[in-house]
């Protein structure tokens, strides 16, 4: 894998048949939680109030991010992770229209309308990886790189507890789960 390759594995990810699918539970970072309950996962992946043992998600990211953001090698490599991004977004064709004209005739499943509300948050933390491989190579922080290995597992990141395990959404228990878009 040449670094190039390396780089960019994360976004593209996106546009591939693995994301969201759990069809690699064998991926999982060790001692990850496994929640199956939705509500609590977004609880996790969204609230500012997070039960006892868990860190706020965005912040857990924002901190793993802070060290590399706003350096002249990320600022030179965001054109370039924009580029791919971009394509892997496109290359998902228009899911994005055909779930919402699911969701105006009442016809969306709740495995689709998760889709539909996480699309962009997953490909933004995709991004995130790709970019800290550019400046960080393998050293690269642990929270991203834990939400990587979850969602090339096909699963979803959703949180982070105290002893420094990562939160995973199973999204096969979703009524319409189908593990290849």
């Amino acid at each position: 894998m040449t670094d190039a390759d390396f780089i960019l594995a994360p976004i593209r990810l996106f546009a591939s048949n693995r994301l969201l699918s759990a069809m690699h539970a064998d991926r999982l970072p060790s001692g990850a939680e496994l929640i199956t309950d939705l509500d609590r996962a977004m609880l996790l992946a969204n609230a500012q109030d997070v039960p006892g043992g868990y860190l706020i998600w965005s912040d857990v990211v924002s901190d793993a991010v802070s060290d590399f953001y706003s350096t002249p090698d990320a600022r030179e490599a965001r054109a370039l992770i924009e580029t791919q991004a971009e394509g892997s977004w496109k290359t998902r064709g228009e899911f994005e229209r055909a779930l919402k004209i699911k969701r105006i005739r009442k016809t969306i499943t709740p495995f689709e309308e998760f889709w539909l509300t996480v699309a962009y948050d997953l490909l933004e933390m995709l991004k995130t990886v790709s970019l800290g491989r550019h400046v960080m190579g393998r050293n690269n922080a642990l929270p991203l790189e834990a939400a990587y290995a979850v969602l090339d597992a096909g699963f979803y990141p959703c949180g982070w507890h105290r002893d420094e395990r990562i939160c995973v959404f199973d999204p096969r228990g979703l009524e319409g789960f189908r593990p290849v878009w």
